[in-house]
C-alpha cells in the first residue's frame, strides 16, 4: 500500500530534539518529558494523516463509490424494456387512454443518489488511519532505560571520569525506541482500518444502494403493467373502432342495394 509505505517513510525521517527539553529537566523530570516527546510525535503523525493519507483514502473512496454507480448503472439498463413502436403501437394519450401517457422506458429509473444516502445514514469515513501509541511496555523500557543510564552516570562521576548528569542520550535511545514501536503498529492500523471502511462505510452504502435499487424496479415493473394495459386498451379500442367502420360499411351496401 502506497499509504503504509508513506507512513513508513514519514516516521523513519522523524526526529527528536531532545534539546529543548533541557531547559525544564529538573522542574518536569523524566517521565513528563518523555510523554511530551510522545505527544510531539503522535502531532507528526496526525499532521502526516491530515496531509498525506487523508487525501489519499478520500481519492479511494470517491474511486471506489464511482465503481458501485456504474455497478447499478449497469444493472438499470439491463432492466430497461423498449415498448415503444412494438406493432406500431403509440402511447396512448386523452380519455380513452385514463390520462396514462408515460412510458416506462422514457421515464427510465433515476440511479442511487450516494449523497443523499450518506446523509440519511449519518456515513463517514471512519478516523483515523494511524494514531501514535504510547504502550506500558515503552513506559517501563524508558524507566528502565533512565535507571541504567543514571547508575551508569552516577559510577562514572564517583569514579571521576564523568561530571554532570545528562538526560540526552537516554531521550535519544527513547525517541528511537518509540519510532520502532510505531513502525511496528501502522500495518496493523492500516488493516483495521480497511475492515471499518469497509463494514462501517461501504457496506451500509452499497446494502442502502440495493434497496433503493429495489424499489425502483418494482416501480419500474408496475410502469410496465400500467403500459400493458394501455397497449391492451388501445388494441381494444382499434379493433372496436374496425368492426364499427366494418359494420357501418356493410348497412350501408345494404341499403344501396
Amino acid at each position: 500500500s502506497g499509504i503504509l509505505k508513506q507512513a513508513r517513510q514519514f516516521v523513519r525521517s522523524l526526529s527528536f530534539d531532545v534539546d529543548q527539553y533541557r531547559p525544564v529537566v529538573k522542574e518536569a523530570g523524566f517521565k513528563k518529558i518523555v510523554w511530551w516527546m510522545f505527544q510531539d510525535f503522535g502531532r507528526q503523525l496526525d499532521l502526516h494523516v491530515a496531509e498525506t493519507a487523508g487525501p489519499e483514502i478520500q481519492a479511494f473512496v470517491r474511486e471506489q463509490e464511482a465503481h458501485i454507480l456504474a455497478y447499478f448503472s449497469s444493472l438499470f439498463n439491463s432492466y430497461r424494456i423498449d415498448l415503444v413502436g412494438q406493432e406500431g403501437l403509440e402511447p396512448a394519450t386523452g380519455p380513452e387512454a385514463g390520462g396514462k401517457q408515460t412510458h416506462p422506458a422514457a421515464a427510465g429509473m433515476d440511479q442511487a443518489d450516494l449523497s443523499q444516502i450518506k446523509r440519511h445514514l449519518g456515513l463517514g469515513i471512519p478516523e483515523p488511519v494511524f494514531k501514535a501509541g504510547y504502550s506500558p511496555a515503552m513506559r517501563l523500557g524508558a524507566w528502565t532505560r533512565f535507571v541504567f543510564q543514571t547508575l551508569g552516570q552516577m559510577g562514572a562521576a564517583l569514579s571521576g571520569t564523568q561530571t554532570g548528569f545528562s538526560f540526552s542520550p537516554v531521550l535519544e535511545r527513547t525517541g528511537k525506541q518509540i519510532k520502532k514501536e510505531n513502525l511496528g503498529r501502522l500495518a496493523p492500523q492500516l488493516t483495521a482500518f480497511a475492515d471499518r471502511l469497509k463494514t462501517d462505510y461501504f457496506f451500509p452504502l452499497i446494502d442502502a444502494a440495493i434497496r433503493d435499487f429495489n424499489l425502483k424496479i418494482q416501480a419500474q415493473f408496475r410502469q410496465y403493467r400500467d403500459w400493458e394495459e394501455q397497449i391492451q386498451t388501445q388494441q381494444s379500442l382499434s379493433r372496436n373502432r374496425r368492426q364499427s367502420e366494418i359494420k357501418e360499411l356493410a348497412d350501408l351496401a345494404a341499403e344501396v342495394s
